[in-house]
This record gives structure tokens, sequence and C-alpha cells, in this order.
């Protein structure tokens, strides 16, 4: 099995805006994948970077840290004030610190061979008449099938499980059925090898004693 998990960067609203008051023009959708025994590694240590860097913060009086509090978004780590406003633990850390933090992301999709892919919609071409949902339905589509062809040449043998983040995953329509058993899978082509999780979190709060990892994979019904 082979895990791929989807994040997107950007606005829907397809229009691109004007040459007085322009949008940003741009809308990524983005699937990082790897094979389903390099997941765990690969959380625990980047887990552990952050819980390294929460304790010594701790210790230096900025209160206590739960996994939960450390999340990590590109943008926080690039714009200082978009750190002071979202997360304690990005707004304590030193440049260097941030840079390693950033570092250890990179690291891991290198060493667990992780292969990345993204859609890129470029507003500004865009056909008249396209709306939020063909927009993103689109950029959607387009990565299934990458995935679909990337399963089948190289790992034929595997299955492909797509892990969506909250709200922003596919709607329940004739793309992305949820079946009633809870069970949410979609037929890309006849193809019933690539299946889909909705999630509302990735990392929660880890209770005393249980490992990290994925500690709760919440599918929306």
């Amino acid at each position: 099995m082979y895990f791929f998990y989807f994040d997107e960067s950007g606005s829907r609203d397809p229009s691109a805006g004007t040459a007085e008051k322009p949008k940003d023009h741009l809308y990524v959708l983005l699937a990082v994948g790897m094979y389903e025994g390099q997941w765990r590694p690969f959380e625990t240590r980047i887990s552990g970077v952050k819980l390294e860097l929460a304790d010594r913060l701790s210790r230096e009086g900025h209160g206590r840290f739960e996994l939960a509090d450390c999340e990590v978004k590109s943008n926080w780590i690039r714009i200082p004030d978009e750190r002071e406003k979202r997360s304690r633990l990005l707004h304590g850390l030193s440049a260097a610190d941030l840079t390693r933090l950033a570092d250890a992301y990179f690291d891991q999709v290198a060493m667990r061979h992780a292969v990345i892919m993204a859609s890129v919609v470029d507003k500004r071409y865009l056909h008249d008449g396209t709306t939020h949902e063909s927009l993103h339905m689109t950029a959607y589509e387009f990565m299934l099938e990458r995935i679909q062809h990337y399963m089948r040449h190289f790992h034929p043998k595997h299955r492909a499980l797509i892990v969506m983040a909250a709200i922003q995953s596919c709607r329940r329509d004739e793309t992305c059925r949820v079946p009633k058993g809870g069970k949410p899978e979609h037929d890309v082509s006849g193809d019933r090898r690539v299946s889909i999780l909705h999630t509302q979190r990735i990392v929660e709060r880890r209770p005393a004693g249980r490992p990290p990892g994925l500690q709760r994979l919440s599918c929306l019904q």
C-alpha cells in the first residue's frame, strides 16, 4: 500500500483579478506519496525534532507544548507576522532552528524515497465560466490520473490510499462516493486500487504511553 497525502495552496477563486487589482493567479494541489512502511519513521523523525525544540522552549519559560501544538505550515516559517499570529512554537524559534525544522522535512522526503506530484493551475488562462468547484476538481482529477499512472508503471502490485485533509476534500458526488458503510472509495476509470480517506486531523494529542504516528484518522461521514 502507498499513501498519498493531498494538500492545497492558494485560493479556489477562479479570478486572477485585474491589472489594477491583481489576485494570486496560481492554485496548487500537491501530493506526497510513500510506501506504508515508511510513514512511521517519516513521522517519528519529524515529530522528534518538533518535540525537542518544544521541550527547549518550555525549559526557557515559553510554556508547555503538546505535539498537536507543533503544526508547521510553510508560510508560518517564511513570514514572521504569520508565525506570531499562528504558532507559539515557531514564533519562539531562532532562524537556525526554523531552518533545521524545514530541513527535517526535506531530509525525510529524500530518505523515505517519497514521490511528490503537483497540479498547478494558472488562473489567467482559465475558460470563462470556471467555478471554484470546477477549478479544484480539474486539478484533483489530474492528480488522481497521475497517481494511477505512477502506480501502474512503478508499483503494479500495490494499492494507493489517498489521504485528504479536513473540509477542503472533494464533495460526496458522482466523483467521490462515500458508501453508507463508511469506507470511502474513489473509482478512477474503473481502477478500484485507488481509494480515498478523508481526515479531520493527521496528528492529534497523543495519550500517555501511545507511540507517535497516525494517532487518529477520522472519516468524514
